[in-house]
């Protein structure tokens, strides 16, 4: 059987095939990506869904800069997960839609047991939401105990990207928090339509110590939920005027790269092992 892939992409989403081709695709592939976002508010000048299409646009961009290295189908991408669970912090505002985060960690269990049963070997669930990590992560772990003959990763979207972030912001330490120059930056170029600059506010916490400030660019010295209405009454957290497009290119393609990095690597641990 011919792998029902071309250079558009459209056979990479596992979701427009037939069981015969997902079947051959889990033999030739082995890796499938699953993109996992929120629908969570992102202040007042962005759409609820960015860490979902954040998480779909890093999948699809990754997996088909993969097969371009390798010269055949890389990967495929699962359906995307578009509620994330963190439980605290967005439900405030209208439209978030949160899952309750056992609720969540079970759900992408199933997910993920499913492409496991389906023959894939590798099943990386793409994380577009910073909250939804701490939940993913306990998942992953489940897993590998659950389903030892697969291999369970959780790879992370924007937020590994601190060297790259650091080189193109402006904003002070605080300023790239949520939906803030980083967010803003990256929704201007993967959905430009939806944002409403003119809406942007910057909204720095002040009253947090630096070492646990909600940034990008920082690592915090300890985990500290705290309900974002405590700290942001427009639900940015950091400058999100400083939005440019040509810094939101350079994250997103370093994101890029480096998913494509591990997709490649992957391939290349199954062909040793084969």
């Amino acid at each position: 059987m011919e792998y029902p892939w071309d250079s558009g992409g459209s056979g990479l989403i596992l979701r427009k095939l037939a069981w015969p081709a997902i079947q051959e695709a889990s033999l030739k592939t082995a890796v499938v990506l699953v993109p996992i976002g929120s629908i969570e508010q992102h202040g007042p000048h962005l759409p609820i869904d960015l860490d979902t299409t954040i998480a779909e646009t890093i999948a699809l961009q990754a997996v088909e800069a993969a097969s371009r290295t390798l010269g055949k189908p890389a990967a495929l991408i699962a359906p995307t997960i578009p509620f994330g669970g963190p439980g605290i912090g967005m439900v405030e505002w209208p439209g978030t839609i949160n899952l309750r985060p056992q609720v969540f960690l079970e759900m992408y269990k199933d997910v993920a047991t499913c492409l496991c049963r389906a023959g894939f070997q590798y099943i990386l669930a793409l994380a577009g939401c910073y909250g939804n990590l701490p939940a993913l992560t306990l998942a992953c772990q489940m897993l590998k105990v659950e389903h030892p003959e697969c291999e369970f990763l959780l790879v992370d979207g924007l937020w590994a990207e601190g060297e790259t972030i650091a080189r193109v912001r402006e904003s002070p330490v605080g300023g790239t928090g949520h939906a803030c120059e980083v967010e803003t930056s990256v929704a201007l170029v993967i959905d430009p339509d939806q944002v409403q600059m003119d809406r942007a506010v910057d909204e720095i916490p002040t009253h947090l110590p630096e070492d646990l400030s909600f940034d990008f660019g920082q690592r915090s010295s300890a985990a500290w939920p705290v309900p974002f209405r405590s700290i942001t009454r427009s639900g940015v957290i950091g400058a999100a005027t400083l939005g440019r497009a040509a810094k939101g290119e350079a994250i997103l393609q370093a994101a890029v790269e480096r998913v494509a990095r591990l997709i490649v690597q992957l391939q290349g641990m199954r062909q040793a092992a084969a």
